[in-house]
């Protein structure tokens, strides 16, 4: 079932972005970036995306200390998890945001440059699943945290048709939602060069002043 995006004045809405430690994010790209521009590249991916959470509340799910040392220099909340792997973590960070009174839990991937809001994608009492630009991964999922213990995350290649069969599977109001400008994650090289003609490709770009002061938050255009 399809739902419009009419947003509660009185939900609680907390976003939830897992993020790995810098220090391993973007293995994949070690071939076109060294060490440090890898660490940047993922600090300034997180920066974007706790950003564009505004004006909701935005938890940093982490399991190492680099990450939670990160979110807390910039008085970021952060859900600790233990190192068990993606679904999990998003399950008991789910969990906590219930735990907190929150109605409607966001889970968006740390890694998505071009990301500027999540504000259309909450609808009450609803789902929304957004897939990336393959149809395959889920760089969103918006749910209600009634949902907490019951639905599966199955995050991993092809997880965005599992989430959809699993939301259809225990919740009736299901929808989903394309997105260009969250149907993009960096992954691989290839993801990053296709930056190179859209207002993130600064993200790659490092210079000594990112080096000085650390990466810090930014706000969306």
């Amino acid at each position: 079932m399809i739902a419009p995006a009419v947003h509660s004045a009185r939900a609680r809405v907390g976003v939830l972005v897992p993020v790995k430690s810098f220090v391993q994010a973007k293995q994949r790209l070690s071939g076109v970036l060294h060490d440090e521009q890898r660490v940047l590249l993922a600090q300034r991916c997180a920066a974007r995306v706790v950003s564009a959470a505004e004006p909701f509340d935005a938890f940093v799910v982490c399991d190492s200390d680099d990450a939670r040392s990160w979110a807390e220099s910039f008085g970021l909340h952060t859900i600790l998890v233990s190192g068990s792997g993606l679904n999990p973590a998003v399950e008991g960070a789910v969990q906590s945001l219930a735990d907190r009174g929150y109605d409607l839990a966001v889970v968006a991937h740390g890694d998505l440059p071009l990301a500027t809001t999540f504000g259309h994608l909450v609808a009450a009492d609803t789902v929304t699943v957004v897939p990336d630009y393959r149809y395959d991964g889920t760089n969103a999922l918006v749910l209600p945290t009634m949902l907490a213990g019951r639905f599966v995350f199955q995050y991993g290649r092809g997880s965005f048709r599992k989430h959809v069969i699993e939301a259809i599977a225990r919740w009736p109001h299901v929808r989903v939602v394309r997105d260009d400008q969250l149907a993009h994650d960096l992954d691989t090289a290839t993801s990053l060069e296709q930056l190179a003609d859209t207002p993130a490709h600064d993200l790659v770009v490092v210079e000594q002043e990112d080096r000085d002061r650390g990466c810090g938050l930014v706000h969306s255009n």
